[in-house]
């Protein structure tokens, strides 16, 4: 994998998860991040759209933002010759399998 490439970017339940972490681990009780992750996941399920749609919409936001930043990456990849080498080691993977 390469470090220089784009991260992917946050869900919207990432997101929504990471501002309200804290709270959740609080309000429940909760001290290990697995139990506060779960809880969160089922108070997510059960918010409405509207409360979703700031989360949805900063989501989206980054994944056009990812998706501009890895065509770049992959351009600049391509010119530097190293897409010849990214594809070689995609063959590797798929004869291991």
């Amino acid at each position: 994998k390469d470090k220089d490439a784009p991260k992917r970017p946050m869900t919207a339940y990432f997101a929504w998860l990471n501002d309200n972490r804290k709270a959740i681990a609080e309000q429940y009780k909760l001290e290990k991040l697995p139990e506060v992750t779960k809880k969160g996941a089922e108070v997510w399920k059960g918010l409405s759209a509207e409360v979703k749609k700031p989360y949805e919409e900063r989501a989206e936001a980054a994944k056009a933002q990812y998706e501009k930043d890895r065509a770049a990456y992959k351009a600049k990849v391509a010119a530097a010759g190293g897409a010849a080498e990214e594809e070689e080691d995609d063959d590797d993977d798929e004869a291991q399998v």
